[in-house]
């Protein structure tokens, strides 16, 4: 995400380092509204790890190979981690980074957004300070396959209409145009 407080601005340039030092493939892509906020660290960034084969700086969308074979995602509250959860069934590391809040009266919602509810369920919350935890939950993964279980399960109870939603949303519509035209 974007802001003061997200993940790139946060400890991004950290966690490069530390995933590329172990041998880790780390492909960082950033929010659109980075290069606005902080090109300067970007810049940073490319200087200091653009030379490193494990090391890939996608500035538009992510390849489809790429995003098909990656082991999982790093990332602070982005939406982008449910989808990615969802369509891979794999875990998301979160690092607990403060929330970006744009909406001040959100405190008094009755209910709670999934990507608060939810984002212990379909990864791991890793404080800043404590970012060499991150190796160890690689190290799991491809041992933990009751993560791509629970996954599916959460996915099944909070995304309606897979593969079907083209289908319901028109008999929806046609429903609603049938009912309008009665009137």
């Amino acid at each position: 995400s974007y802001g003061d407080d997200g993940l790139v601005k946060v400890c991004g340039f950290e966690i490069i380092g530390l995933l590329l030092k172990f041998n880790v493939r780390v492909m960082l892509r950033r929010h659109f509204k980075i290069m606005q906020d902080c090109a300067g660290l970007i810049d940073l960034i490319k200087e200091k790890f653009d030379k490193n084969p494990n090391f890939i700086l996608e500035t538009g969308v992510i390849p489809t190979n790429l995003f098909h074979n990656s082991m999982c995602l790093i990332s602070d509250w982005s939406g982008i981690s449910f989808e990615y959860a969802f369509t891979f069934e794999r875990q998301v590391i979160f690092i607990d980074v403060p929330k970006k809040v744009l909406n001040l009266n959100s405190d008094n919602l009755s209910t709670k957004p999934m990507e608060i509810s939810l984002r212990n369920e379909i990864g791991n919350i890793v404080s800043p300070n404590n970012l060499e935890s991150i190796l160890d939950i690689l190290k799991k993964i491809p041992e933990n396959d009751l993560n791509s279980k629970k996954i599916q399960q959460i996915r099944s109870e909070t995304v309606f209409n897979i593969g079907e939603s083209a289908k319901t949303g028109a008999n929806y519509i046609v429903q609603l145009l049938k009912n309008i035209n009665s009137i």
